[in-house]
């Protein structure tokens, strides 16, 4: 059985492609945690509600079945580092 090279290489595009995506998915996460929201300090229910929602959506791929904890931690560390 052999490999078309020309597969291999759209299914690496493909992979690269979605790994590009998550990092932006957590850029847009540690991002909306760093600022917060600014323009409705007034209201501390609404500034904590926003930290939360980015923090549960963190939290969830933390779990195995999705990206797992080291690489989660790895992009979050990534993202901090960038801010």
């Amino acid at each position: 059985m052999t490999t078309d090279p020309m597969c291999r290489c759209r299914f690496d595009h493909v992979i690269c492609a979605d790994i590009m995506r998550m990092e932006l998915f957590y850029f847009q996460a540690v991002e909306g945690i760093l600022d917060g929201l600014p323009s409705m300090s007034n209201d501390p229910e609404l500034v904590i509600r926003h930290r939360d929602i980015h923090l549960r959506v963190l939290k969830a791929l933390q779990d195995p079945r999705a990206y797992g904890v080291p690489w989660t931690n790895k992009q979050v560390t990534r993202c901090v580092s960038w801010h």
